[in-house]
């Protein structure tokens, strides 16, 4: 390579959403290999409700440090480009106990 970073070559592309939605708990494996559990988003305090919408959102945790991330339910199960062509930016790695 030229010393370019692979991070600035990446384009997101048309989003793929005949994907299953995630659910909670499952395990994903990101493009860029982190692993991630899917969470359910947290509560306001004062009213007890979830603060955004769950079929908007995913929210999820890296397995490593803990961190939680939300993104668009399209992002999350949509596409980039990468030097190896369009690829998943989530891959499900393993489905949550008890799920069918």
């Amino acid at each position: 390579m030229n010393g370019t970073s692979v991070n600035a070559k990446l384009t997101p592309v048309t989003k793929v959403t005949s994907m299953q939605a995630p659910k909670y708990h499952d395990i994903y494996r990101h493009w860029k290999g982190g692993i991630y559990r899917v969470i359910p988003p947290p509560k306001d305090s004062d009213t007890g409700s979830h603060i955004a919408p769950t079929d908007t959102f995913v929210w999820y945790q890296n397995a490593v440090d803990h961190q939680v991330w939300r993104r668009t339910t399209q992002d999350f199960l949509g596409t980039v480009r990468t030097l190896k062509g369009n690829e998943p930016r989530f891959v499900l790695s393993e489905k949550a106990p008890g799920a069918v």
